[in-house]
């Protein structure tokens, strides 16, 4: 679950909350898959604002970076 509201949009550049809280978000499903299990993601801030089921597949990563964006 990754905050995605305005005030995760604080700092500038590499600083930014959100850029950071989504790197960790990537790297920390990154290793849950590597161990053989299943990653999501759901993105909110007042309303859940995107969902990605849950998945074992490198596949998956990417997924969740586009919605990084």
């Amino acid at each position: 679950v990754l905050d995605v509201s305005a005030s995760m949009r604080y700092g500038e550049g590499d600083s930014q909350k959100l850029l950071y809280a989504s790197r960790m978000a990537g790297t920390l499903a990154y290793a849950i898959i590597k161990q053989s299990d299943k990653a999501s993601l759901a993105l909110f801030d007042d309303a859940v604002r995107a969902f990605i089921p849950p998945s074992g597949s490198l596949a998956q990563i990417v997924r969740m970076a586009g919605e990084f964006d």
